[in-house]
C-alpha cells in the first residue's frame, strides 16, 4: 500500500521541494514534541517499514529528495548573500543572523538554517501515506492490488487465495 501511495503521489502530484522540506521539519518538531509528552497527529510514532520501488520510480523518489535539500541550502546561501547586503557591518552579524533566521520561520524551516532539515527516506513516504490516507480504505487496496500486479513479476506465496483476487 506504501508502494502504491507513492507510486500515485509521483505520478500525479509531486510535491514542490520546498514543501518536501517543510514537511520533514514539521514531522521532525513534531516527534520532538511528542518525546517531551506532547503528542502530534504530526509525529511519525511507527516502526520504520520497507516497500519495494521499481528502479525508475525509487530513482525519482531519491532525485526529489536530494532536490529538496540542494533547494534549502541554495535558499540559505541566497538569504546569507541578502542578509550581508542588508547589514554589512561585521558588528552587524547578530542581525544577519536574525534576519535569516526570521525568513526561515516564516518559511516552515528550521530556525537554526546551519541546520537544514534532515529529508530522509520515509519523509516522501509519510506525505504519500498522509495523501492516501484522505481516499475510502477500497480505493488504497484496490490501488495497492493494482501496483503489486503490475510491479511483481512473483505471485504472493504465503496467501495462495491472492491469485484468485478479482477486480
Amino acid at each position: 500500500m506504501i508502494a502504491a501511495a507513492v507510486a500515485d503521489l509521483l505520478d500525479h502530484a509531486p510535491p514542490a521541494e520546498l514543501d518536501l522540506a517543510r514537511y520533514a521539519h514539521r514531522a521532525t518538531e513534531a516527534q520532538k514534541q511528542a518525546g517531551q509528552g506532547h503528542p502530534s497527529k504530526h509525529a511519525p510514532v511507527h516502526q520504520p517499514v520497507s516497500f519495494y520501488l521499481p528502479q525508475p520510480l525509487a530513482a525519482r523518489y531519491e532525485q526529489l529528495r536530494h532536490a529538496a535539500l540542494d533547494h534549502v541550502h541554495e535558499l540559505l546561501r541566497s538569504l546569507r548573500k541578502q542578509a550581508h547586503d542588508l547589514y554589512p557591518g561585521a558588528d552587524q552579524k547578530p542581525d544577519r543572523t536574525l534576519w535569516v533566521i526570521g525568513h526561515f520561520t516564516r518559511l516552515g524551516l528550521p530556525t537554526m538554517p546551519a541546520r537544514a532539515p534532515r529529508i530522509t527516506g520515509g519523509v516522501i513516504a509519510r506525505m504519500a501515506i498522509d495523501r492516501a490516507g484522505r481516499r475510502s480504505v477500497d480505493r488504497v487496496i484496490r490501488a495497492a492490488v493494482d501496483y503489486a500486479a503490475a510491479t511483481h513479476d512473483q505471485p504472493h506465496r504465503a496467501r495462495r487465495d491472492m491469485h484468485r483476487l478479482t477486480p
